[in-house]
């Protein structure tokens, strides 16, 4: 009995697996990554592009979107074609890194701009300083440099064994305790410290705040207080982004250290035919199908959270629209101007 229910949980759950990646990888790939190139061009917009946090979360939206096009057309060629991490070994090594190392990058991105919404509603003079677009270059240049070199490891121990990408020796021990600390407690503990603190400060600020300016456009509003913060409104809605981005990577990242401290734990234990696939299909939601979910969806939760956002959302496709119907309007304009034109068309 238990011969035939081992082989169909296994195919079922492989039937699952290629289901999903069918029917959602397309979906992250197109929407994920159309909505974090829409992210990108709406930060740039002059409403936002002044912030220090919108270069954080811009940089955070384009590595996204790179690691999405990556990740997900190689997934989907794997679809139908033999996957090149079964007989590849360069490739097997160059894509857990890279995936790695830009998932990272972002994530630490996303909980700099958390520090940042800390630093400019900080009462401190100097904690503000921190808040300035020179600063967030540095910053961003630092930790694409030092993301770049720490995943190394990860080029160096994957191989190929059994036609699997995997990792070899005691390495999966170490990774698991590399995985707890960098995806699940550091990036986290960042992200919810300095968000808490950011709502505190502009909490304890707006009891003592009071507008400079009467009758404007929200996104330009700014306030005082007597501590000589000066925020606008677009600040407040920023923290807001921030905070269901960061609830989303929390959800999301969890499970994936979870997933290698299991790992690790059971790698040299006898496991059924039944627990080997219940692993490879928590390993694959773990460590893809959330991650993927969490890179893909801050620009629909942006437009619903954020009025500030959709306005300039509203903006700029209006203003795309304006420029593709530009050329036809001046070409009119000129043709009313100029009777000459006019005429020698008419008589052509």
């Amino acid at each position: 009995m238990s011969n035939t229910t081992t082989p169909s949980l296994s195919i079922t759950l492989s039937a699952v697996q290629f289901r999903m990646s069918t029917i959602f990888m397309p979906m992250f790939l197109v929407f994920g990554s159309g909505g974090n190139i829409l992210n990108a061009c709406i930060l740039l917009q002059k409403t936002f592009r002044t912030s220090s946090c919108c270069m954080y979360m811009i940089t955070a939206y384009i590595l996204h979107t790179v690691v999405l096009c990556f990740a997900l057309s190689t997934t989907l060629y794997s679809l139908s074609h033999t996957d090149p991490l079964t007989y590849s070994e360069p490739y097997c090594k160059i894509r857990q890194y890279l995936i790695s190392a830009i998932f990272t990058m972002a994530r630490c991105c996303i909980g700099m701009a958390c520090v940042d919404r800390y630093a400019i509603s900080s009462p401190n003079v100097s904690t503000r300083a921190f808040g300035r677009p020179r600063v967030a270059l540095y910053v961003i240049c630092f930790i694409v440099i030092i993301w770049s070199i720490l995943p190394i490891h990860l080029i160096i121990f994957n191989t190929i064994q059994n036609n699997r990408c995997v990792m070899s020796g005691w390495y999966p021990y170490f990774f698991a305790a590399y995985a707890i600390i960098i995806a699940a407690i550091i990036p986290p503990s960042m992200m919810i410290t300095f968000s808490i603190l950011a709502a505190k400060n502009i909490q304890q600020m707006r009891q003592r705040v009071q507008p400079t300016v009467g009758n404007v456009n929200t996104s330009q509003l700014t306030t005082n207080s007597n501590l000589g913060v000066r925020l606008k409104q677009y600040d407040y809605q920023l923290l807001r982004m921030l905070v269901v981005d960061v609830t989303i990577y929390c959800i999301s990242a969890v499970p994936s250290p979870i997933y290698y401290i299991y790992a690790a734990i059971t790698l040299k234990a006898t496991k059924s035919s039944d627990q080997v696939a219940w692993q490879n299909f928590f390993s694959y939601l773990a460590y893809q199908f959330l991650l993927y979910i969490a890179a893909s969806t801050s620009f629909y939760t942006n437009l619903l959270v954020s009025k500030a956002f959709r306005d300039e959302f509203r903006i700029f496709i209006n203003r795309c629209t304006r420029y593709r119907i530009q050329p036809t309007t001046t070409t009119r304009s000129q043709v009313h101007n100029n009777p000459t034109l006019l005429i020698s068309r008419i008589n052509l």
